[in-house]
């Protein structure tokens, strides 16, 4: 944290992931103080569905891009493959880095 212009931080609609989150905010805030320059927290909803998104929308600094609950995403990380290009959870991804890179 203490060399970053921007820290992503991926939240789910968990309680544990939320006060994580409110953790983090705090040692940004510690080392914007101690370090004067300014850090920008970019909340990413990640493996969440439709449902759960109302759930997290209170939270500042989202992104717009989310990356919804996907069997492929998670048989992906557990073989180490990258996602199919074209795929639903691929684009989400692509989103997210078109945001990311503006």
């Amino acid at each position: 944290i203490f060399c970053s212009d921007v820290v992503l931080s991926p939240i789910n609609a968990t309680r544990w992931a939320i006060q994580s989150l409110q953790i983090l905010e705090e040692e940004i805030e510690a080392v914007k103080e101690s370090n004067e320059r300014d850090i920008d927290l970019k909340v990413i909803p990640s493996i969440v569905t439709e449902k759960e998104i109302p759930k997290i929308g209170f939270l500042e600094n989202q992104t717009k891009a989310k990356i919804l609950k996907d069997n492929q995403i998670k048989k992906s990380g557990t073989i180490g493959k990258p996602l199919s290009q074209g795929t639903k959870s691929w684009n989400q991804f692509l989103e997210l880095a078109e945001e990311l890179s503006q």
